[in-house]
């Protein structure tokens, strides 16, 4: 049986390319069934040498003996699967391929091998971005993940050649297809039309558009809100879920489209030269982007917080959509228990007071000796 699997760096729309794959019901080319979206849970469970350190298994119930059988029963699977018809196809997706992490390539490198017993063809191919089209959709991420947005170019820089270069070793170049990530040149704008046509299976009925639909005004509101005190204050579970509740509430607002200023990113080029020359030689092409000029140039997070600071009505308009109705959602809840609408945005009369400090309850219930006197 060969094997075909798809990777991407991030935002490359792998969430799309995963959900048509998964729906496939092509005679000879199969998406390998497992409960999670991508494989990258399965490939850690088959190759992991700590099963229950893994993000995807520290929090579940099973005991390690458990997981082990777990590993077992699909290992044996899979190698099922694989010794099947010859001319049949099975694919997956993980995005472990075309990470930089050592851990995450321990494990696509170990998985790779493990396929190469049974497979009788292994072929990649992988969505790559452009330096600008990288270091975008990073200043995104960064302020998804809440930790702040850095502009070093040791953040911004893709590393083309710490990613792949084990993994094409490995494999071998001639079957390591890299292709530059252009939505706009897509059918239908849309990854996962891209990925049917490359391995020759129909497009999606429905395909959506790829590529990040953030604004540079959702951006430095997102940046600002980020840096108010119940944010800052708030525990990392709860201000992680309430990251990922603004951004999709922020994710639309505003139409202003951004990228890294033309300086920043000619220099980026020229500090990286070898490693993007690398890249450049394996998409056949430049990924040298000229700058749009309908896109703001941006080049640090005060170029962010200046927007709020000239255009403070953007502040007001953001947050209507979190304020304005009853809390009847799980987000609207998270955002009334950390005091956000009601301190800054549930009432126009107080838009310009100080956040007002909650009174902290006494949790503690009194003891006999309260409750008698009472």
């Amino acid at each position: 049986m060969k094997v075909i699997i798809h990777t991407g760096m991030d935002d490359t729309g792998s969430d799309a390319v995963q959900s048509y794959l998964a729906s496939l019901s092509e005679a000879n080319i199969h998406w390998f069934d497992w409960p999670d979206a991508s494989h990258t849970s399965l490939i850690g469970l088959l190759c992991a040498d700590d099963i229950q350190k893994l993000p995807a298994f520290r929090k579940s119930e099973k005991t390690k003996d458990q997981l082990l059988r777990d590993k077992d029963d699909w290992l044996l699977k899979l190698e099922q699967t694989l010794k099947g018809k010859p001319q049949e196809t099975l694919v997956f997706s993980s995005e472990l391929f075309s990470s930089p992490r050592p851990a995450s390539q321990r494990l696509a490198l170990r998985f790779l091998s493990l396929l190469a017993k049974y497979a009788r063809h292994i072929r990649m191919i992988t969505y790559v971005h452009s330096p600008a089209g990288y270091s975008r959709a990073q200043i995104i991420q960064q302020a998804l993940s809440g930790q702040g947005i850095s502009f070093e170019f040791e953040t911004l820089w893709p590393h083309y050649r710490q990613r792949f270069a084990k993994i094409e070793s490995q494999l071998g170049s001639a079957n390591l297809d890299y292709v530059r990530f252009q939505p706009e040149k897509f059918p239908g704008k849309s990854v996962a039309s891209d990925f049917a046509r490359r391995i020759s299976t129909p497009a999606p009925e429905s395909p959506k558009e790829s590529g990040s639909t953030w604004s540079l005004e959702g951006l430095a509101l997102f940046n600002h809100i980020q840096t108010l005190p119940e944010m800052s204050a708030a525990k990392h579970p709860v201000r992680r879920r309430l990251s990922r509740a603004l951004g999709r509430s922020l994710e639309t607002v505003g139409s202003t489209d951004f990228a890294l200023s033309a300086d920043t990113q000619e220099m980026m080029c020229q500090f990286y030269q070898e490693d993007l020359s690398w890249i450049e030689g394996r998409v056949r092409g430049s990924l040298r982007e000229d700058i749009n000029p309908d896109k703001t140039e941006i080049s640090s997070a005060r170029d962010l917080s200046r927007m709020i600071t000239n255009a403070p009505e953007l502040l007001d308009h953001a947050l209507v959509a979190l304020s304005i109705k009853p809390a009847a959602t799980p987000r609207q809840r998270l955002v009334n228990k950390l005091g956000i609408v009601d301190d800054y945005f549930g009432n126009t009369s107080r838009t310009t007071e100080a956040p007002r400090r909650r009174p902290v309850r006494n949790k503690k219930r009194p003891g006999k000796r309260n409750a008698g006197r009472a």
